[in-house]
């Protein structure tokens, strides 16, 4: 084996360790149940397979010579151990007993396996999204969104299915054990023909195996550019249609789309030419056990059916741990996908739970020589060396051309970003890691671009304060000037906004967005560019007055 191939195929086994002890430690007592379901499935169709013997023998056919015989009188001893005769009817009974009893444990083998799998999969989202939700803004923002969206939806369901071939590739090596070591009491020399031949035809296949973890990743290559295109073009429709551009947007849509395909039609044909070829192998081992075990090994005739049968689940047995295999390892790169994506936004994490130290505002925000780059070679920063005080209880705006770095100063405020050079400082207090989450529960925030959730007005407002009363959503509806328009929608505040707030118009947006800000009481008020309506724009001075007196607001509204 290649040096390459063998490294490979050392990387496939350790991952799949890996994440068996990741299962393990997650886990634990489930995957114990599993193992040992496995294991008694395993012996139960062992079990089944060994009364097959008696069956046959109650039935007329002479299974009393070679290693068929020795195995019959262990059983039939057995049977009058505990009472029975190892007639047709006992035996046909326990035969079946033992069929019925494999059926439902492999019914609750199922549902084990299943829950293992899909708790698993919870966890790893749940983890993934905790990472993605508290890494730094401007680590978030350099990322598309899609490829965390892809990571969260398709890769994770990947990790399932590479947990589900995993669990079936341990059953199926336990329940090949049966089967060997049933075979090895009927005629070892058989048996050891039978394996070997087996491994031989698993090493000239093995070439076609080992691309398995190679499509795998460029799945995952292509199914993630395909996902982000999916999302940005669906994003970007309004601006497609506008420009009349829909067949180029298909076009280049399609390439991904059969890009994608290719590569899942390139996998099925690997694996197909890989079962395909172990069958007939299979075909032509099993024929020459049979005429090995008659004209070599006199083997006698009752021996060779029941070694035959055993050989006939037991090769395919070792089929379906090539092809578990591969399964396994075409899965695997989705984990490290995850695991990769996840260990850069934690490298990446803006604050640790549990180092929250309180910070209130009573007197000014100062910004000192305050400087900030989006690239670390920057040459022009988009904030420079910037010394600004803003006193408390009072609107203080930043007027600009666009680019001039006011949504940047308002991130900084915000803690959104960390300064290159400089500080943020709330009444003389540095604005540290450890203050950022005491500092964002004051704030308020209306974004540059609205952002409504697919959801009811009401749910979009009590996004900001679930404790809110219904007077408190009135109260601020009316503030920001959204109370009058929100009551004439055909299911008032149950009306469902749409994605991103598409049913609603621009002005629409930006009063329930101002809403949903002042109903949470802040202390600052940070509007990016969000009174350039002129309803919202007017009420704003208002607005202000009535609310909390300590209320101030940063604007970065472009005006002339």
């Amino acid at each position: 084996m290649r040096p390459e191939a063998s490294r490979q195929h050392r990387q496939e086994a350790e991952g799949m360790v890996r994440l068996v002890a990741r299962l393990a430690k997650q886990e634990p007592r489930r995957l114990l149940l599993a193992l040992i379901l496995m294991a008694v499935l395993a012996a139960a169709d062992g079990i089944g397979a060994a009364v097959l013997i008696l069956l046959l023998q109650a039935l007329g056919i002479d299974m009393q010579a070679g290693g068929a015989g020795r195995l019959s009188r262990a059983l039939t001893s057995v049977l009058h151990g505990i009472g029975l005769a190892s007639t047709l009817v006992p035996t046909l009974s326990i035969y079946v007993a033992t069929l019925c009893s494999f059926a439902l444990l492999s019914r609750w083998q199922s549902v084990v396996n299943f829950r293992i799998q899909a708790n698993f999969v919870a966890g790893l989202r749940e983890r993934l999204y905790r990472a993605i939700t508290y890494t730094s803004w401007a680590f978030y923002s350099r990322k598309r969104s899609a490829d965390f969206a892809h990571a969260l939806s398709v890769e994770a369901n990947r990790v399932g299915q590479a947990i589900q071939y995993l669990l079936q590739l341990i059953g199926t090596s336990l329940l090949a054990l049966a089967y060997l070591a049933l075979a090895m009491l009927l005629s070892w020399q058989a048996t050891i023909a039978v394996i070997g031949s087996g491994l031989v035809l698993i090493g000239a296949l093995w070439p076609l195996v080992r691309v398995s973890r190679r499509f795998g990743r460029a799945f995952s290559d292509a199914s993630t550019e395909l996902h982000a295109a999916a999302a940005e073009h669906l994003s970007g429709m309004k601006l497609v249609r506008g420009y009349h551009s829909q067949e180029r947007d298909i076009e280049r849509f399609a390439w991904l789309a059969n890009r994608l395909s290719e590569l899942v039609v390139g996998t099925i044909r690997k694996q197909s030419t890989v079962k395909a070829s172990f069958d007939i192998g299979t075909a032509l081992i099993l024929a020459a056990i049979l005429l090995a075990g008659h004209a070599v090994l006199n083997l006698p005739a009752g021996t060779l059916l029941i070694l035959l049968f055993l050989c006939a689940r037991l090769v395919p047995r070792l089929s379906s741990l090539q092809q578990q295999y591969q399964l396994v390892a075409s899965t695997l790169p989705a984990l490290e996908a995850v695991d990769r994506i996840q260990a850069e936004c934690e490298a990446a994490a803006e604050f640790l739970a549990g180092r929250a130290t309180t910070i209130e505002l009573h007197g000014e925000i100062r910004l000192e020589h305050l400087s900030y780059s989006y690239q670390a070679s920057d040459d022009s920063p988009a904030v420079a060396d910037l010394s600004l005080v803003i006193p408390a209880a009072q609107t203080t705006a930043l007027v600009g051309p666009s680019g001039a770095g006011k949504s940047t100063i308002g991130d900084l405020i915000m803690g959104l970003l960390t300064p290159t050079s400089g500080s943020v400082r709330v009444d003389g207090i540095p604005l540290g890691q450890d203050r950022l989450a005491s500092w964002r529960g004051q704030l308020g925030y209306v974004e540059q671009e609205t952002f409504l959730f697919h959801d009811t007005v009401r749910a979009n407002l009590l996004w900001a304060n679930p404790a809110a009363s219904s007077e408190q959503l009135g109260e601020a509806l009316r503030l920001a000037a959204a109370d009058e328009f929100v009551r004439r929608l055909p299911q008032g505040l149950e009306t469902i906004a749409g994605d991103r707030g598409v049913r609603l118009s621009g002005g629409q947006r930006q009063r329930l967005a101002l809403a949903r800000a002042l109903l949470r009481q802040p202390s600052v008020l940070i509007l990016d560019e969000a009174t350039s309506g002129r309803g919202t724009a007017l009420m704003l001075p208002h607005a202000l007055r009535l609310v909390n007196a300590k209320v101030y607001s940063v604007n970065t509204a472009v005006r002339a």
